[in-house]
Protein backbone atom coordinates (compact mmCIF):
# COMPACT_ATOMS: atom_id res chain seq x y z
CA UNK A 1 0.00 0.00 0.00
CA UNK A 2 1.24 3.80 -0.71
CA UNK A 3 3.01 5.74 2.05
CA UNK A 4 1.22 8.97 2.08
CA UNK A 5 2.93 12.25 3.59
CA UNK A 6 1.88 13.06 6.70
CA UNK A 7 1.57 16.86 8.23
CA UNK A 8 1.56 17.82 11.49
CA UNK A 9 0.09 21.30 12.75
CA UNK A 10 -0.72 23.32 15.75
CA UNK A 11 -3.75 22.04 17.34
CA UNK A 12 -4.57 25.96 17.75
CA UNK A 13 -5.34 25.84 13.74
CA UNK A 14 -7.63 23.19 13.81
CA UNK A 15 -11.05 25.25 14.06
CA UNK A 16 -13.30 21.96 13.20
CA UNK A 17 -15.21 20.60 16.12
CA UNK A 18 -14.68 16.82 17.55
CA UNK A 19 -10.82 17.46 16.67
CA UNK A 20 -8.69 16.13 19.57
CA UNK A 21 -5.53 18.18 20.50
CA UNK A 22 -3.53 14.97 19.62
CA UNK A 23 -5.25 14.96 16.34
CA UNK A 24 -2.43 16.91 14.69
CA UNK A 25 -1.58 14.88 12.12
CA UNK A 26 -2.90 15.52 8.24
CA UNK A 27 -2.72 14.36 5.23
CA UNK A 28 -3.69 16.08 1.96
CA UNK A 29 -7.17 14.33 0.66
CA UNK A 30 -5.92 13.42 -2.63
CA UNK A 31 -3.13 10.56 -1.08
CA UNK A 32 -5.57 10.13 1.20
CA UNK A 33 -8.36 9.34 -1.61
CA UNK A 34 -5.63 7.50 -3.25
CA UNK A 35 -5.13 4.99 -0.27
CA UNK A 36 -8.39 4.64 0.31
CA UNK A 37 -8.98 3.51 -3.31
CA UNK A 38 -5.90 1.12 -3.08
CA UNK A 39 -7.41 -0.50 0.33
CA UNK A 40 -11.29 -1.12 -1.88
CA UNK A 41 -9.51 -2.30 -5.10
CA UNK A 42 -7.74 -4.96 -2.47
CA UNK A 43 -10.34 -5.67 -0.19
CA UNK A 44 -12.14 -6.40 -4.02
CA UNK A 45 -9.49 -8.92 -5.02
CA UNK A 46 -9.26 -10.67 -1.28
CA UNK A 47 -12.97 -11.26 -1.96
CA UNK A 48 -12.90 -12.54 -5.34
CA UNK A 49 -9.81 -14.89 -3.93
CA UNK A 50 -12.07 -16.21 -1.23
CA UNK A 51 -14.32 -16.71 -3.52
CA UNK A 52 -12.05 -18.77 -6.09
CA UNK A 53 -11.22 -20.58 -2.85
CA UNK A 54 -15.05 -21.56 -2.16
CA UNK A 55 -15.16 -22.51 -5.46
CA UNK A 56 -12.54 -24.98 -5.79
CA UNK A 57 -13.23 -26.76 -2.38
CA UNK A 58 -16.42 -27.30 -3.43
CA UNK A 59 -15.11 -28.91 -6.73
CA UNK A 60 -12.63 -30.66 -4.86
CA UNK A 61 -15.55 -32.34 -2.40
CA UNK A 62 -17.70 -33.49 -5.47
CA UNK A 63 -14.70 -34.96 -7.08
CA UNK A 64 -14.05 -36.88 -3.74
CA UNK A 65 -17.99 -37.83 -3.75
CA UNK A 66 -17.77 -39.34 -6.93
CA UNK A 67 -14.20 -41.03 -6.51
CA UNK A 68 -15.99 -42.71 -3.10
CA UNK A 69 -18.91 -43.77 -5.74
CA UNK A 70 -16.69 -45.03 -8.25
CA UNK A 71 -14.70 -46.86 -5.57
CA UNK A 72 -18.14 -48.70 -4.08
CA UNK A 73 -18.62 -49.49 -7.99
CA UNK A 74 -15.16 -51.04 -8.39
CA UNK A 75 -15.59 -53.33 -4.86
CA UNK A 76 -18.93 -54.47 -6.14
CA UNK A 77 -17.47 -55.52 -9.36
CA UNK A 78 -14.49 -57.41 -7.65
CA UNK A 79 -17.30 -59.26 -5.70
CA UNK A 80 -19.24 -59.95 -8.70
CA UNK A 81 -16.01 -61.37 -10.25
CA UNK A 82 -14.65 -63.77 -7.65
CA UNK A 83 -18.05 -65.04 -7.53
CA UNK A 84 -17.73 -65.63 -10.91
CA UNK A 85 -14.44 -67.63 -10.54
CA UNK A 86 -16.01 -69.69 -8.07
CA UNK A 87 -18.88 -70.57 -9.80
CA UNK A 88 -17.41 -71.41 -13.34
CA UNK A 89 -16.37 -74.59 -14.35
CA UNK A 90 -12.64 -74.38 -15.54
CA UNK A 91 -13.85 -75.11 -19.06
CA UNK A 92 -15.44 -72.04 -19.19
CA UNK A 93 -12.49 -69.96 -18.66
CA UNK A 94 -13.07 -67.77 -15.71
CA UNK A 95 -10.44 -65.74 -16.41
CA UNK A 96 -11.92 -64.49 -20.02
CA UNK A 97 -15.38 -63.65 -18.47
CA UNK A 98 -14.14 -61.75 -15.58
CA UNK A 99 -12.11 -59.66 -18.32
CA UNK A 100 -15.56 -59.24 -20.31
CA UNK A 101 -17.23 -58.42 -16.93
CA UNK A 102 -14.20 -55.38 -16.16
CA UNK A 103 -14.38 -54.41 -19.64
CA UNK A 104 -18.35 -53.92 -19.65
CA UNK A 105 -18.34 -52.31 -16.28
CA UNK A 106 -15.71 -49.99 -17.25
CA UNK A 107 -17.97 -49.11 -20.46
CA UNK A 108 -20.54 -48.06 -18.28
CA UNK A 109 -18.32 -46.31 -15.46
CA UNK A 110 -17.07 -44.04 -19.00
CA UNK A 111 -20.50 -43.12 -19.82
CA UNK A 112 -21.45 -42.31 -16.36
CA UNK A 113 -17.88 -39.71 -16.60
CA UNK A 114 -19.12 -36.43 -17.46
CA UNK A 115 -16.23 -33.99 -17.47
Amino acid sequence: MSEVERYWIDPGRLVQEGWHPDDTCVVKDWAYDRVVAERDGLHVSLNTADQTIDDLNAAVSRRTHRVRELEAQLACAVDALNEVVKVSAMHEKPFEIATLAIGELSASAQLEVKP
